[in-house]
């Protein structure tokens, strides 16, 4: 008797013995595209559009530029970096400047 390669296969990957355990597959398959994969995907796309709404809203109004995220601070103001900020440079050319002109 020869034997079925195909069938072996899916019977050590899958676990599947059979047209009947096939057939089972498939009808749970397809169960759980009908009961889960489907109504995510429309729930993504009803919140795309709630997105697109919200946003042609701010627009509209002039709102949606506000810049909502945390800055990120000066690693030089803040002593982490060595060396002279920017505006401790400019501070010391102002006074030397100041200097310059009183003598």
């Amino acid at each position: 008797m020869r034997e079925n390669v195909i069938g072996r296969l899916l019977d050590t990957t899958f676990g599947v013995r059979g047209r009947f355990n096939l057939i089972s597959w498939a009808l749970a398959g397809g169960a759980a595209y009908f009961f889960i994969y489907a109504p995510e995907q429309r729930k993504a796309a009803e919140r795309k559009v709630l997105y697109e709404q919200k946003r042609r809203h701010y627009e509209e109004k002039g709102m949606w530029d506000i810049d909502r995220v945390k800055p990120v601070p000066d690693k030089q103001q803040n002593g982490l970096v060595v060396g002279v900020s920017p505006e401790a440079r400019q501070q010391q050319q102002q006074q030397r400047e100041g200097g310059a002109k009183e003598a």
